[in-house]
């Protein structure tokens, strides 16, 4: 379990990390805001699924101690 939730972690560091240079490539007007709409709200919906599966297996882990 605590592999599991290892790598969860590092993937939601990595999902944040991109979600920053994506809003970077916006403020730097590298892209318009509107091509890079549906890449910005899939890495959303995507920290809030790891995330809480990240909140979900740490508890559940505390649970099996």
């Amino acid at each position: 379990m605590d592999d599991f939730i290892h790598e969860l972690s590092i993937c939601l560091k990595e999902l944040r990390e991109s979600r920053g240079w994506v809003k970077y490539i916006v403020e730097a007007q590298l892209l318009q805001k509107r091509k890079l709409a549906g890449v910005l709200d899939e890495c959303e919906q995507m920290c809030a699924v790891i995330g809480k599966s990240l909140v979900t297996s740490k508890r559940n882990a505390g649970r099996m101690r």
